[in-house]
């Protein structure tokens, strides 16, 4: 369900993406496990959740954006360029974005 108000977002960190870049393979390398730990019976409805998806975990548009509307925080690490398009939809969905880049000019 989509939250209201800013605070009532149930998911502190989100990114779901491809591993295109060194910032990305590094981004999943630093949280690989997180994911299945996060997705068991007693941490589904906990609040606060970081959902770093699995790379080979193919969101639909309409479920990316549901949970970008959830998430206080959204990754954008770079990919192919220092500049990525993720970095507008998730300020659109009102999500904070952390740049990841050493790129960024």
């Amino acid at each position: 369900a989509r939250a209201t108000a800013f605070r009532q977002r149930d998911i502190l960190v989100f990114y779901s993406g491809t591993d295109n870049s060194c910032s990305r393979r590094k981004l999943r390398k630093a949280f690989s496990g997180r994911f299945e730990q996060e997705m068991t019976e007693e941490l589904r409805d906990s609040k606060d959740k970081i959902l770093i998806f699995p790379s080979e975990f193919r969101l639909k548009q309409h479920e990316w954006s549901e949970l970008a509307y959830r998430s206080k925080l959204c990754l954008c690490p770079d990919g192919d360029s220092p500049n990525t398009g993720r970095l507008v939809e998730v300020i659109m969905h009102g999500c904070v974005p952390v740049i990841i880049s050493n790129r960024l000019q």
